[in-house]
């Protein structure tokens, strides 16, 4: 008859307490731990000397370093201190380069003085300054006439006269003001001759004068209409007036010039543009 066989004696098992894998699952990370960046536990992990760490996970980094710390103990790892900063020196400003300020033009030169100056057929530019010592004397021209005066230009149209400064074909007046002044003045036609008063006119029509322009002429708006055709030869890299009796005829040029009849050659000069050529070689 077989014996009954008494199973062999379980062992018993190990308590949590006693089970490292249960009490490294058991510990709870520190606080401190997770608000670390991944570098800060990297360091913490090569600081506690495990191994295979570089290749965990944040959350995994946080379980293992977990055992090694203690809440509140957690040392915060050291910023790294930055590189001196290394400051370049400056570069030296070239030899020839210099900064010049220059300095504004004046408001006033201090002398009595009116400009007159062509802008184009129709229009002269002016600009005047006028100093105390001026502006006293036509006072005292005008006397008590000087109340209710008006300062103005006045022009004069001396063209091919000389002019005495009563003797002017036209004249007009352009109230202005100011002892330091410019002005536009628009004409009635081209080809004027001008002088310009600067002064005050009182009410009686008496006008005292404190300076005066110079003469001033405007050009035409159009083409001279006469002229003369002048024919030049080049000899030598010299231009020499032509003779007039060398001056070939219509029909010998265009027979030299291998035209047929009728097809003259261009002499240079355009009838209704003979006034530009005057005085000009050809």
């Amino acid at each position: 008859m077989a014996k009954r066989q008494t199973p062999p004696a379980r062992r018993p098992r190990a308590s949590a307490a006693t089970t490292p894998r249960r009490r490294a699952a058991a510990a709870q990370p520190p606080d401190d731990l997770f608000g670390l960046t991944k570098t800060a536990l990297l360091d913490l992990a090569k600081r506690a000397g495990l191994r295979g760490y570089s290749r965990l996970s944040k959350a995994a980094l946080i379980q293992a370093l977990a055992p090694h710390q203690t809440p509140g103990t957690t040392p915060v790892p050291e910023a790294p201190r930055p590189s001196a900063a290394i400051e370049a020196p400056p570069l030296p400003a070239p030899a020839d380069v210099r900064l010049h300020h220059e300095p504004a033009l004046p408001a006033r030169y201090g002398v009595t003085e009116l400009v007159a100056l062509p802008v184009d057929p129709f229009m002269v530019y002016l600009y005047w300054e006028l100093t105390p010592d001026a502006i006293h004397t036509a006072r005292r021209s005008l006397g008590a006439a000087w109340d209710g005066a008006v300062q103005a230009l006045r022009g004069y149209d001396v063209a091919w006269i000389e002019f005495d400064g009563t003797n002017a074909h036209r004249q007009f007046d352009i109230e202005v003001g100011g002892d330091v002044g410019s002005w536009y003045v628009h004409l009635w036609g081209p080809e004027q001759t001008l002088l310009f008063d600067i002064g005050w006119r009182a009410r009686d029509g008496r006008f005292v004068a404190a300076a005066r322009s110079n003469l001033v002429r405007t050009p035409r708006n159009a083409p001279c209409e006469t002229g003369e055709e002048r024919w030049m030869t080049v000899r030598d890299g010299r231009i020499v007036p032509t003779p007039a009796g060398a001056i070939p005829k219509p029909a010998e040029g265009a027979a030299r010039a291998g035209a047929l009849p009728g097809e003259l050659p261009w002499s240079g000069t355009l009838a209704e543009l003979r006034g530009l050529a005057k005085g000009r070689a050809r």
